[in-house]
């Protein structure tokens, strides 16, 4: 007859389990609920998203997607764009009975909901007008009427889109409207919104759930269940998404010890938001997937290594706005005849050993050049590096070698080589 674990030998066991398949043995053994919120909680890849579709929620390779599906009738015909919505995981709101948004209402969903009591008649005839020129406008660009339509103000922001562009605009305004019309005429739509979890495992295998409950009830559930009353939560790399909105996060994660930040928009309030989850600021590194908007903010400058993808301007110009120990640049699409001058300006700032800059380039004769140049300032040691000493007994090491890391989709006819030159301050 077997034995049962000790709490020590159990405690060890969960600790080193695949945070998934520790919330599934949590959820199929009740019993031993409390040990395991109270042992160290570790994640390789942790992923917060919300876009117009559903909050998503990414655990290793186990996907959470979670939003409001429309479900209609059999034998109903269901419009693309609500068919689009319902593929992808639903929408990140709830909606009333005649089919309107109410993202921050408490009141209930569905049949039960009251009838708004004032119509706003001014933002109706508005949303009729936009469609109407929408209309007219997508008829003038498929070649369907041969006058501009006199509505300038409205087309002139469609002016430059695809036709598919045109499409989604037109079907998302005609939705809206007919959401209005339903209001207007105390009418409820022909579907049923409903809250809907999509599980995901990294085989593709999914696992549904429905509820007639809000989607925020429910999120707060799916929240609870993962992170609530945890000890420690322990993530070696944690993104954030959140382009549309301002992020709110959960307050069930909270205090997240992270070792890397990846950010794809960041404001000062998507900051402000992002450093109240996080427990152990300055973190050992930062990457921006868009540009450096806040420099200066305590998550950015206090990173030990900062990782830039876009830039606003140069190299030269970007490298006097940060002050971390060690940056990246992704890519400089500005390219410069020469870096010789920005790498002297950072050799000026007087970094200590083990410091670094970097920046990824396509093609050689940038480089060649900059190494050219700074042989005036130093000892080209062989073809690739150039020994620059400095006042300290320090040294800047300059070099280049093949990079192979760029996370991009290159073109299949692009034969140009990809560059890292990079810049570091070493022991003589």
């Amino acid at each position: 007859m077997s034995e049962p674990l000790s709490y020590g030998s159990m405690t060890t066991i969960l600790e080193k389990t695949e945070a998934n398949k520790r919330f599934e043995v949590a959820r199929q053994c009740p019993s031993i609920d409390k040990a395991e919120r109270a042992t160290p909680l570790w994640i390789d890849y942790l992923k917060l998203q919300r876009e117009s579709g559903p909050s998503i929620l990414k655990i290793n390779g186990t996907t959470y997607t979670i939003g409001t599906v429309r479900v209609y009738p059999e034998r109903v015909d269901i419009p693309s764009w609500h068919e689009t919505d319902n593929e992808r995981g639903g929408v990140f709101h709830d909606f009333d009975q005649f089919g309107m948004n109410r993202e921050n209402d408490d009141s209930e969903r569905g049949p039960q909901m009251e009838p708004e009591v004032d119509f706003d008649w001014e933002q109706f005839e508005w949303d009729e007008m936009h469609f109407h020129g929408q209309s007219l406008y997508i008829d003038y660009r498929g070649y369907r009427r041969s006058d501009y339509p006199d509505l300038t103000g409205i087309t002139m922001m469609y002016k430059n889109d695809g036709y598919v562009d045109w499409i989604d605009s037109l079907q998302s305004s005609k939705e809206e409207l007919q959401n209005q019309y339903n209001t207007r005429d105390n009418r409820r739509v022909p579907y049923k919104p409903m809250s809907q979890l999509t599980v995901e495992s990294p085989n593709g295998e999914k696992r549904i759930k429905r509820s007639s409950k809000k989607l925020h009830e429910c999120e707060n559930k799916l929240f609870k269940r993962l992170f609530a009353n945890r000890k420690s939560i322990n993530v070696q790399c944690l993104e954030i998404d959140y382009p549309y909105d301002i992020p709110n996060f959960h307050s069930d994660l909270k205090k997240l010890k992270v070792q890397e930040l990846k950010l794809g928009f960041t404001s000062q309030e998507v900051l402000d938001s992002v450093e109240q989850l996080i427990d152990n600021v300055p973190l050992k590194k930062v990457t921006l997937k868009k540009y450096l908007e806040c420099p200066e903010h305590n998550i950015i400058k206090s990173a030990e290594t900062l990782e830039i993808s876009h830039l606003h301007g140069s190299i030269s110009r970007e490298l006097r706005r940060v002050e971390n120990r060690k940056v990246i640049f992704r890519e400089d699409v500005y390219e410069e005849n020469s870096y010789s001058d920005a790498i002297r300006r950072w050799i000026e700032k007087k970094h200590p050993i083990g410091s670094y800059c970097s920046v990824i380039l396509k093609g050689g004769k940038a480089i060649s050049r900059t190494m050219k140049e700074l042989e005036s300032d130093g000892i080209r040691s062989d073809q690739r590096c150039v020994n620059i000493q400095n006042d300290d007994g320090s040294m800047v090491r300059v070099t280049y070698e093949p990079d192979n890391s760029m996370d991009r989709v290159t073109n299949e006819l692009e034969t140009e080589p990809t560059w890292s030159l990079k810049w570091e301050v070493v022991a003589s």
